[in-house]
């Protein structure tokens, strides 16, 4: 006869299993985050040394980033002084030029005086000045002569004046006297009479394809002396030029 198995009862503690299972996948979690740090730490063993390098650079390039503008500001107001200096110096040059200007013009009066009041470098009549200036687009020109005496003189000088200008025409060099100037025949010569300075005024006309280079002024005095004076023809223009000679 078989014996009779025996039967055992355990009772099931629900609660228990259910923190058995929690257990079980806290450590599954906590496998896989040692799992996770030790592959990066083997994967890149100076991640943490590039972080702080890239860190280090991204520091560095703020920092030239801002030395960058201020130096763009630095050279911005570098660009504004230096615009300014040229401005001054410019301004500056015009002044000094005019000044100049005037002081040549003083020195020309001051020569001018003296020769009137009997100065050492004025003796007699003399040509004092020639300007010209064009008389629209024609090859006709006015001219003015300034003629002065020395004061100490006393007596009235009286005589004529006339004028020849010398260039290239036609291929060869020229001169063109008085009445060729005047395209008249026998032309009237300008006539002068004064005891301290006077100022004639004419014009001239050149033929065409005339290209003039100097003008002779020459003064007849009425007891025969004469005097003449050379002018360049840029020279007399420049003279024309002054606004103030035509007063």
């Amino acid at each position: 006869m078989s014996a009779t198995p025996k039967l055992v009862v355990r009772s099931d503690d629900a609660r228990q299993r259910r923190w058995l299972a929690v257990g079980i996948a806290v450590a599954w979690l906590a496998t896989l985050a040692l799992a996770w740090w030790l592959g990066g730490r083997n994967a890149a063993p100076d991640l943490d040394a590039i972080r702080e390098r890239a860190d280090g650079s991204t520091r560095t390039a703020s920092q030239l980033g801002t030395s960058m503008e201020t130096a763009q500001k630095r050279i911005a107001v570098l660009e504004r002084s230096d615009q300014v200096s040229r401005l001054a110096n410019e301004s500056l040059q015009k002044t000094l030029r005019e000044r100049e200007g005037d002081l040549a013009k003083m020195r020309d009066d001051l020569a001018f005086y003296q020769r009137l009041v009997g100065g050492e470098t004025g003796r007699g009549l003399e040509i004092q000045q020639l300007a010209l200036r064009p008389i629209g687009s024609s090859n006709a020109f006015g001219f003015r002569v300034l003629l002065t005496r020395n004061a100490q003189a006393g007596e009235t000088s009286r005589g004529a004046v006339t004028v020849r200008v010398s260039g290239a025409g036609s291929g060869k060099l020229m001169e063109l006297e008085w009445d060729r100037l005047q395209q008249e025949t026998a032309a009237t010569p300008l006539v002068y009479n004064f005891k301290y300075f006077q100022q004639l005024e004419s014009s001239l006309i050149l033929p065409a394809g005339f290209a003039p280079d100097r003008v002779l002024v020459r003064a007849r005095a009425s007891d025969g002396s004469t005097v003449e004076e050379s002018f360049a023809w840029q020279a007399a223009l420049e003279a024309g030029g002054d606004p103030n000679v035509w007063q």
